[in-house]
């Protein structure tokens, strides 16, 4: 491993575990709220929840990003960053007015006007994301993943901490949203002490920002509208307006997986940029073997066991009516997986400076997705929505799998690949087993999924894929 993939595994690690910390805090969230509100109540946050996400679309995965990439290649640090932020900010107000007027039109759409309200207060986190994202991108650009990290967690622990300060005092899904405002403004000030530091280099004009940020929208758009519309036609089709809530609570425990992909993301476009910048072809290739290697050791392990274990999961996090929801939870896995899996191998692709052959493959996607989510959650109900997930991740890693290789003829090592599948083989044979002669369930499911995976590592040491070079950047990070 080259000092360079080092240092890019290292990072990915850092943000990794800042996605830990994110996604921590997130269940927390989650399950606090869905113990201490109804049903319908919490699948109204879980619908604003996955609004936001698709309107941060245009803030937190446009110009972030080109700011990183920019960055890395050497451009004048002040001007990309002074650039980049006024830009932001002015499509941020921009999408606020409009979310904010908008919101009964939305809420009429969703056939519940009770969103109205929320919708509004939750138009304010829009802003304060704008800039926060900006920021994140120069830190990124540095390669300072600590540091970027540093501030994830920062923004995890302060959102906690005042959604159940506001969620004590009685203000409900309004407390909820309110602390990931709050949450958001005191990261802010952290992001603000950490770059001020100024690198000289070519200066960057808007137009520059603009064109490349564009098409970059377009495919985050794809992967942020696939995991999110889904709780949309949930909302709107399905008559029991619980399944709304239930089906809040199976993506609120997938989005783990997610949270791998995004922090290897982060760290994979300023690398492959600098390297492609370079035309060191042969070090880009490393970046995608190495990439896909640590992404299908993590993810596919996790997958299996959530799937497989699905109802104590749901049991163990949330009250029991919820675990109707296991049989979409053990489908919906696999498809983020799958989402995951082709979004590493879109930042590849715009890495190279190509985000239209990803925002091309995005586009078709989005149609696939608002075509199968009609028709199978119509028919199937919230399991629909986890098989429209799953199918448009697999025909997604298929099309962004071939544009990667049609550029780099490399996607993985197959002795790499083969060897994890192995071990995930061995792994969902060993909970199959275990699963005839005893019940897991309670808090004894999380004693087991540490055995499992203390389990499916040992066999990946053992053949030699989990070697001392991964060990030595583990340690390094302490």
């Amino acid at each position: 491993m080259s000092k360079n993939e080092h240092r890019m595994a290292r990072g990915t690690l850092y943000l990794m575990i800042a996605q830990v910390v994110f996604l921590g805090s997130g269940y927390a969230i989650h399950i606090g709220l869905a113990r201490t509100i109804s049903p319908i109540e919490y699948g109204r946050f879980g619908v604003i929840l996955g609004l936001l996400m698709i309107l941060q679309i245009f803030i937190n995965m446009g110009i972030p990003e080109t700011v990183s990439k920019f960055i890395s290649e050497g451009r004048d640090t002040k001007n990309v960053k002074k650039k980049a932020l006024q830009l932001q900010l002015l499509f941020s107000l921009i999408l606020f007015l409009i979310i904010f007027l908008l919101a009964p039109i939305i809420a009429d759409l969703l056939k519940d006007q009770k969103l109205v309200d929320y919708i509004r207060f939750a138009s304010f986190i829009i802003p304060v994301r704008a800039v926060l994202s900006t920021l994140y991108g120069v830190l990124n650009g540095f390669r300072q993943f600590r540091k970027s990290a540093f501030v994830n967690i920062i923004y995890d622990i302060m959102r906690v901490i005042f959604v159940f300060v506001f969620i004590y005092m009685g203000f409900g899904v309004f407390g909820a949203i309110g602390g990931y405002i709050f949450g958001g403004v005191v990261a802010l000030c952290f992001a603000l002490l950490l770059t001020r530091q100024n690198k000289e280099g070519k200066n960057v004009f808007s137009k520059e920002i603009i064109t490349f940020t564009i098409p970059l929208i377009g495919f985050a758009a794809s992967y942020i509208i696939i995991m999110n519309l889904d709780i949309f036609f949930v909302k709107s089709l399905v008559v029991n307006q619980n399944m709304v809530g239930y089906y809040t609570a199976i993506k609120a425990l997938s989005s783990i997986i997610f949270g791998v992909a995004m922090a290897l993301s982060f760290t994979l476009l300023p690398s492959i940029s600098k390297s492609y910048s370079k035309k060191d072809i042969f070090q880009t290739k490393s970046y995608i073997n190495e990439s896909m290697r640590y992404l299908l050791m993590i993810l596919l392990p996790i997958g299996i066991i959530v799937a497989l274990t699905s109802k104590g999961l749901i049991n163990l996090f949330f009250p029991p009516e919820y675990v109707v929801a296991a049989i979409a939870l053990s489908i919906h896995i696999f498809g983020i997986i799958l989402i995951s899996i082709f979004v590493v191998f879109g930042s590849v692709i715009n890495g190279t400076g190509k985000p239209k052959i990803s925002c091309s493959i995005g586009l078709i996607l989005i149609l696939l997705n608002i075509v199968l989510n009609y028709y199978l959650i119509k028919s199937l109900g919230i399991v629909g929505g986890a098989y429209s997930t799953l199918f448009v991740g697999i025909l997604g890693v298929l099309l962004f799998s071939i544009a990667v290789f049609k550029n780099f003829h490399t996607l993985i090592r197959l002795k790499s690949f083969f060897r994890i599948l192995f071990a995930s083989i061995i792994l969902l044979i060993s909970i199959k087993i275990v699963d005839i002669f005893y019940v897991i369930q309670g808090y004894k499911l999380i004693l087991f999924y540490f055995l499992f995976l203390g389990l499916y590592f040992l066999i990946l040491f053992l053949l030699g894929e989990v070697n001392k070079r991964d060990i030595k950047i583990i340690k390094e990070l302490f």
